[in-house]
């Protein structure tokens, strides 16, 4: 089904102007030709009209925006709203040759009165929005709470691309599941999906990295076969096809468009009863880090680095490079690690796989702490491996041969 606005590019010359800005971002591009035909559609015009006019009369077309932003803010609309008006009618003015002279009035631009009540959500709120949401929406949200991800990373606004499995490099695709060389794991940010258009890298903690692990297996044991091309978060399987239309410039696609995801997003956050928008997660995001970064364990620039602000990628990458030396990942990697214990609701993992299992098997050598070993690990077994294990029974499995072949060697 397309879009209300899709009619529009039927003229050449608004087709012209659409394609020169999808140049620099489709997400830009589409968001000014809504806008604009919300504009038109109010005037009862055309964008063809509107050009016209403002040739013949300008100081009339300035006028009418000025009457129509004043409108808006007379609704309670914030400035930031009204001003995405004013950019749109300005940039196919300007496309037309047409330069608006006169200074159109906002107001308090600073003034947010739709989000005067919203705040950073607790740790505590976290945990319910987690519970609350499905797996494939715990996913999203991790990703963006906890690497700092914008919703638009992990699918596109038209639904034709997203973050895939190669832009995660430690992740291992198994015959039955997934693995992770590394945790926290690093996560590529390709540079056709960075708002800045350029390149960067975040990491994803262990809390994530198990929800994500169960997520994939899920789909693995459904029969989906995951490439490095594989999209990270899908459409459900059949829908890119059947539930799609056929005229759909998703018609297809496997990804979900960022509606689509913030959409997910906020119904967890409306069941777990947070009556705040979806892109409050970079904010939860940044603002731990910043904790982080008071108590030493992160520096600034990292910091702003894994949020993907562009000044902060161009210290951090060499000149024209895309690839981060094997020290520099190593030492971001650190730096995250410490500070993910202020983004996380859960415990980070003390120790590694293969050293936990050490451990437990020398607890086994002595009998006395045998019951109380093994009543500790059913409780916490599936929190200590959910990075590396989509069910907890596959573990515990692996631990009871150990133990059961120690106890017949001493037969």
């Amino acid at each position: 089904m397309a879009t209300a606005w899709e009619p529009l590019l039927s003229d050449e010359e608004v087709r012209r102007w659409f394609d020169a800005m999808s140049l620099g971002s489709k997400a830009t591009a589409e968001e000014r030709i809504r806008v604009l035909h919300r504009y038109c559609t109010a005037w009862q015009s055309t964008p063809k009209q509107l050009a016209k006019k403002a040739k013949t009369n300008r100081r009339s077309v300035e006028g009418d925006l000025q009457d129509f932003v004043t409108r808006l803010l007379k609704q309670g609309k914030s400035p930031g709203y009204a001003e995405n008006y004013v950019k749109a009618v300005k940039s196919w003015l300007l496309h037309n040759e047409i330069a608006l002279v006169r200074k159109i009035k906002l107001g308090d631009r600073g003034a947010t009165p739709t989000l005067s009540e919203e705040r950073i959500p607790t740790k505590e709120e976290m945990m319910r929005i987690l519970r609350a949401a499905s797996e494939r929406g715990k996913v999203s949200i991790t990703f963006c709470g906890f690497s700092g991800l914008r919703p638009e990373v992990l699918g596109s606004s038209d639904g034709t691309d997203g973050l895939r499995v190669k832009d995660l490099p430690e992740l291992q695709i198994q015959n039955s599941g997934v693995k992770f060389e590394k945790v926290p794991t690093l996560v590529r940010v390709r540079r056709e999906l960075s708002k800045v258009r350029r390149a960067y890298v975040t990491f994803l903690p262990q809390e994530g990295c198990g929800y994500l692990a169960n997520y994939l297996e899920h789909r693995i044991a459904r029969g989906e076969v995951l490439s490095d091309e594989t999209s990270v978060i899908r459409v459900q399987a059949g829908f890119e096809r059947k539930g799609r239309a056929l005229d759909s410039r998703t018609h297809g696609s496997p990804f979900l468009e960022t509606q689509a995801i913030t959409k997910e997003i906020r119904h967890a956050m409306r069941a777990a009863s947070i009556p705040f928008r979806p892109y409050v997660l970079r904010s939860y995001f940044m603002t731990n880090l910043e904790m982080a970064e008071r108590e030493g364990k992160i520096t600034l620039q990292d910091r702003r680095l894994f949020a993907g602000r562009a000044s902060d990628i161009d210290r951090r990458y060499t000149t024209g490079k895309n690839i981060l030396p094997l020290d520099v990942v190593e030492a971001l990697r650190k730096s995250y690690a410490a500070s993910a214990s202020h983004l996380t609701t859960s415990p980070e993992r003390l120790y590694s796989e293969d050293k936990v299992f050490q451990l437990a098997v020398a607890v086994m050598e002595d009998p006395a702490t045998r019951k109380v070993f093994e009543t500790t690990l059913r409780s916490s077994l599936q929190q200590t491996f959910a990075n590396n294990m989509g069910t907890y029974q596959g573990k515990r499995k692996l631990f009871s041969e150990a133990f059961d072949a120690r106890s017949h060697s001493r037969m």
